[in-house]
């Protein structure tokens, strides 16, 4: 549940600097999400119902885990992969670190997915399986970017 507590936290109502706190990171990585992730594969194509779609998948994220650690782990390898590469200064051993942050976080946002879907046997439920879908598109954008990057495609 990393991405929900630390991004996507409901209100605190015993420590409103905590509140205002995680309400702009949250704010800040919603942005981030929405205006600057693209998936050449996908968004390259029709660019306004891809920031509709992140719009709506931002939505969906406040009441679920498995999208708000898919949302995480594709915008930090996005970040990695884009605006890093814009600051010269920063040598070889911050984007390595920044490539095996955005690594663990599909990682973790993998096995959140994965305890999803071992939920969903147990209590079928057709808003687990949306959730899930999204997730999982999520995660398949992350390693169309991930390929791209690697094979300098995109």
């Amino acid at each position: 549940r990393m991405a929900t507590n630390i991004f996507f936290a409901a209100r605190s109502t015993t420590d409103p600097g905590a509140d205002e706190s995680i309400t702009r990171r949250s704010d800040a990585l919603g942005r981030y999400f929405q205006e600057h992730v693209f998936v050449p594969a996908v968004s390259s194509v029709d660019t306004t119902s891809w920031h509709d779609l992140c719009c709506q998948i931002l939505a969906m994220a406040r009441g679920s885990s498995t999208i708000s650690n898919a949302i995480v782990a594709l915008s930090q390898l996005h970040f990695n992969k884009f605006f890093s590469t814009t600051e010269h200064n920063k040598g070889p051993h911050a984007l390595r670190n920044g490539e095996n942050l955005s690594h663990y976080l599909y990682i973790f946002a993998r096995e959140s997915l994965i305890e999803g879907l071992e939920q969903l046997k147990v209590k079928p439920s057709a808003s687990l399986r949306r959730e899930l879908l999204i997730g999982l598109f999520l995660l398949t954008c992350f390693e169309v970017s991930h390929l791209s990057s690697v094979t300098n495609i995109g």
